[in-house]
């Protein structure tokens, strides 16, 4: 799967699937796959095409919406990355939609989603997002990129800084805090995430300097989570032997969770203080409470 990613980093052929289909699958690198030439997969190009088009029609209309009522927002992860870094906005395929609202109007985001027919299914106290459903659109409405306690980062700041976005009217985050963003969801997940992931990042970096990046998590206080990310991209993208903070390669190879002593070494070791990992602890014990 490394060596997959690697192919696709250098937008090298792939004519043959080089892990099972359902590997592949997982590390939402199917599309991407079949765009460099492996025709086995086509038909996760076709299927992910029409779900950018499902995704892209509603998102544009609740944008639109949202604008209506006075609430900026700002698309993140996915799909502005589907949108703004890669050439067919299909090769980036996602589960969900995310949103960053402008901070101080999220009570009136949440009205104008009731009103056009979503349904909150989650939103877990000290959480950074809620999620809305409606038919076979998924929005998290995000009022921060980390739940709270976990990082100083300087919301009004980071929607000062949003430019014009894509579809008409919605803003997007600067270079250097998408990729701050982007590595901290990384680093919150134990970098056990789909390796679609490491393209992502990847290809952020083609706009956005490491260096400020450290900087500006160094200012928000997660300097340590951001640099582990960073690395674990760049050894994977340079086929080097990834730095111990790595998820081990069978939790890398199938993107889940590692054992509880391991994910106690990644959180005590990124922590930005004792404040952040209680936070950590804290937040992870409401999300179990309320998933049951």
């Amino acid at each position: 799967m490394f060596a997959l990613v690697r192919d696709l980093l250098a937008h090298r052929e792939v004519a043959e699937i080089p892990a099972s289909r359902w590997l592949i699958q997982r590390h939402n690198l199917g599309p991407l796959t079949a765009l460099a030439g492996a025709t086995q997969l086509r038909d996760e190009l076709a299927a992910s095409t029409t779900r950018w088009i499902v995704q892209s029609r509603a998102v544009t209309t609740l944008i639109a919406q949202l604008g209506e009522a006075g609430v900026g927002v700002a698309p993140i992860k996915g799909f502005a990355y589907a949108a703004g870094i890669y050439e067919t906005p299909a090769a980036r395929p996602m589960t969900d939609v995310d949103l960053f609202v402008e901070p101080g109007r999220e009570l009136v985001a949440r009205r104008v989603l009731e009103r056009v027919g979503f349904t909150m299914r989650s939103d877990v106290p000290l959480h950074h997002a809620s999620m809305w459903e409606r038919g076979e659109v998924t929005v998290d409405l995000h009022r921060n990129i980390l739940p709270v306690g976990r990082s100083r980062i300087a919301i009004d700041e980071v929607w000062a800084r949003t430019r014009v976005g894509w579809p008409t009217g919605a803003r997007r985050l600067e270079p250097v805090d998408e990729l701050v963003f982007h590595l901290a969801h990384m680093a919150r997940n134990r970098l056990c995430g789909p390796l679609v992931q490491v393209v992502d990042a990847v290809r952020l970096l083609e706009h956005a300097s490491a260096e400020r990046a450290l900087a500006r998590a160094r200012e928000w206080h997660i300097h340590s989570a951001i640099a582990a990310a960073l690395t674990y991209c760049r050894a994977i993208a340079d086929g080097r032997r990834a730095s111990w903070l790595a998820p081990p390669d069978d939790a890398a190879l199938f993107a889940y969770q590692p054992q509880l002593a391991r994910k106690l070494l990644f959180d005590i070791a990124t922590a930005g203080s004792a404040s952040q990992l209680g936070a950590r602890m804290l937040g992870a014990g409401l999300q179990r409470i309320a998933t049951r």
